[in-house]
């Protein structure tokens, strides 16, 4: 899951095929013969090359280290391109080298991988603020021949609303919002499904449909988590909590205080075999919930009760999200588990 970072300053965004030049007016028909359109406002500028890119595509944006802030891009969805540095590279303006507060630019390199579609998030930041103002979404299509089209849709690609409806058949999730109604999101069958009664930001490919619900297809989603709720010591219950995806799996959930939780999850695959999961998480304030110390072990019962424990050697990194009374595994190191909601179930009160 990326975390949207914060931006406060104005910014200038170019796109283009080659090295990227200092643009102050439009300009038809660039030194490599295609043609660019650039459009300006108050705050910013972007240029987009009106044919293709071969292989690799450049985005360069307007930056000034001197003030504290830097770029940092991220693929949030798709499998189409790559960024060989989230960072970027930046170069001075050469008119203004060696001149205190100047500023000059960034330029990210984007690499075509496979056919099909990504959507890469450009954002503008100081490392220790926690909040923006500003930031782009760039769509890249890569095609049979290797060729990238590059779409500003930072205006049109999210799509916010609360989860009222999944269907685990067709791979789709029903949000509401109060401004477009329904929204039925199309996710990638490897995407776990939000849960349900949580609000999310789904990132499309600036495509919906004019039907009734309207449709749009998912290249990404996250949680939104309110102010309100970013401030709050968010806790989960002591408990049993049972896996409505699996229906064969359940967690035990102690706090222990300071937002952590000690966690022991069974998925049993038969009735004399069952995998454990143990781990210490941290409640973290966007409500991941994440640890590094997970022990993942296969539990086989004999006949005569005698049991034999073996070890998996998996990740023991990973991350949960938690809702109210309940919690997903999506950073989970096995694939299958990774659909697992844990729903409060019963308290140790109840259970005793």
């Amino acid at each position: 899951m990326k975390k949207i970072l914060a931006m406060t300053a104005a910014a200038v965004l170019a796109v283009s095929c080659a090295a990227a030049e200092n643009v102050d007016n439009p300009v038809i028909g660039g030194a490599d013969g295609a043609t660019s359109i650039v459009l300006k406002n108050e705050t910013s500028m972007i240029s987009l090359p009106a044919e293709a890119c071969k292989d690799t595509a450049t985005v360069t944006l307007d930056a000034n280290p001197t003030t504290g802030y830097s770029w940092k891009a991220f693929v949030l969805g798709g499998e189409s391109v790559i960024l060989p540095d989230e960072n970027g590279e930046y170069n001075p303006d050469f008119a203004s080298e060696g001149v205190t507060g100047a500023g000059g630019q960034t330029q990210f390199t984007l690499q075509a991988v496979a056919e099909g579609q990504s959507l890469v998030n450009f954002v503008y930041a100081r490392p220790w603020e926690g909040r923006s103002e500003v930031e782009y979404y760039v769509l890249a299509t890569v095609d049979a021949d290797n060729n990238i089209y590059l779409d500003n849709v930072t205006e049109f690609c999210r799509v916010n609303g609360t989860v009222v409806e999944n269907n685990e058949a067709e791979h789709t999730t029903l949000i509401h919002n109060d401004q477009q109604g329904d929204v039925l999101v199309h996710m990638p069958e490897e995407m776990p499904l939000p849960i349900l009664g949580n609000v999310v930001t789904v990132y499309t490919n600036g495509i919906m449909t004019m039907s009734l619900p309207a449709q749009v297809s998912c290249l990404a989603w996250e949680y939104v988590v309110s102010d309100l709720a970013r401030g709050e010591d968010i806790q989960l219950p002591e408990g049993r909590y049972l896996d409505d995806y699996s229906m064969r799996a359940y967690a035990d959930v102690k706090p222990l205080g300071d937002n952590r939780y000690d966690i022991e999850i069974h998925w049993a695959d038969s009735a004399f075999e069952d995998n454990v999961w143990t781990m210490t998480a941290t409640m973290q304030p966007d409500r991941t919930m994440t640890y590094d110390n997970c022990v993942a072990k296969k539990v086989v019962t004999a006949e005569d009760g005698t049991q034999t424990e073996t070890v998996k050697n998996l990740d023991p990194n990973g991350f949960f999200v938690a809702g109210d009374d309940l919690f997903g595994w999506f950073g989970a190191a096995e694939e299958d588990c990774r659909e697992c909601n844990f729903v409060f179930f019963e308290s140790v009160d109840e259970e005793e």
